[in-house]
C-alpha cells in the first residue's frame, strides 16, 4: 500500500473517529436532558399535589359560607361578607399550599413525593436505558476500541487536531499524526491546557462500568 492510500485511510480513519465522539457527545446530551425532563415533570406533579391540598380549606369555607347565606337573610350585607371570604380563602390558599410544598422535603411525605415522581421516573429509566446501550454500541466501533488514538486524544477536539495534520500534508499515517501532536503538546503550554481532563470516551466508558446492563455485563 503507498503512503498516499495509507494516509487517506488513516485520515479517513480519523473522521470516523471524530463522527463517532460527536455520536457519542450527543447521546450523552440526551441523557442529560432525559435527567432534567424527569426533575421537571417530578416537580409539576408536586406543585399540582400540592395545589389540590391547599385547595381543600378554601372550598370547605366557601362551601361553608355559601350554606350560611343560603336564604340570603342579610342582603345588604353579602358583598361585605363575601370579599371577606374571598380573602381568607386567597390566605387559605397561599399558607396551604407554601405549608403543603415544604412538607415534600420530610420524610413523613416521602412516600406521596416519590408517587408523584412515579410516572415520569419509569420513563426516564427507559431512556437512560436506550442512551447507555446507544453509548455501549458507538465505544464499540472500531476507531474507539481498536487503540489506535490514545484514550487521552479520544475527544472531538484532540481528533481534530490529529486531521489537522493530514490536511496540512505534515503525516500521511495515524501514527506520524499522534506523534507530531505529542511533540505539540509538550513543547506548548497552550496546547497543553488543550488536553481534556477527562476525555468524552472515557467519561461513558467510566459511567457505564457503574451502570452494568441485566446479567451484569457492561
Amino acid at each position: 500500500m503507498t503512503g498516499g492510500a495509507a494516509g487517506s485511510k488513516d485520515r479517513a480513519y480519523c473522521v470516523d473517529a471524530l463522527d463517532a465522539l460527536r455520536r457519542l457527545e450527543a447521546n450523552r446530551y440526551r441523557r442529560n436532558e432525559a435527567a432534567r425532563e424527569l426533575e421537571r415533570q417530578a416537580r409539576r406533579r408536586w406543585t399540582a399535589w400540592s395545589f389540590g391540598v391547599a385547595l381543600v380549606l378554601p372550598v370547605l369555607v366557601w362551601a361553608y359560607f355559601l350554606a350560611s347565606e343560603a336564604g340570603f337573610a342579610h342582603l345588604h350585607q353579602f358583598p361585605a361578607r363575601t370579599a371577606g371570604v374571598l380573602v381568607a380563602s386567597v390566605f387559605l390558599l397561599v399558607v396551604g399550599w407554601v405549608a403543603a410544598a415544604g412538607l415534600g422535603s420530610t420524610r413523613l411525605f416521602a412516600g406521596v413525593r416519590d408517587q408523584a415522581a412515579r410516572g415520569p421516573r419509569g420513563l426516564h429509566a427507559r431512556e437512560v436505558a436506550a442512551a447507555d446501550a446507544a453509548a455501549r454500541r458507538i465505544l464499540a466501533e472500531p476507531t474507539l476500541s481498536e487503540g489506535r488514538i490514545p484514550d487521552r486524544y479520544l475527544s472531538p477536539r484532540m481528533v481534530s487536531m490529529l486531521l489537522r495534520f493530514f490536511d496540512a500534508g505534515q503525516a500521511t499515517f495515524l501514527e506520524s499524526a499522534v506523534y507530531m501532536l505529542d511533540a505539540e503538546l509538550r513543547g506548548s503550554a497552550h496546547y497543553r491546557n488543550l488536553v481534556p481532563a477527562e476525555t468524552t470516551a472515557s467519561r461513558e466508558r467510566e459511567r457505564l462500568a457503574g451502570h452494568p446492563t441485566e446479567g451484569g455485563q457492561p
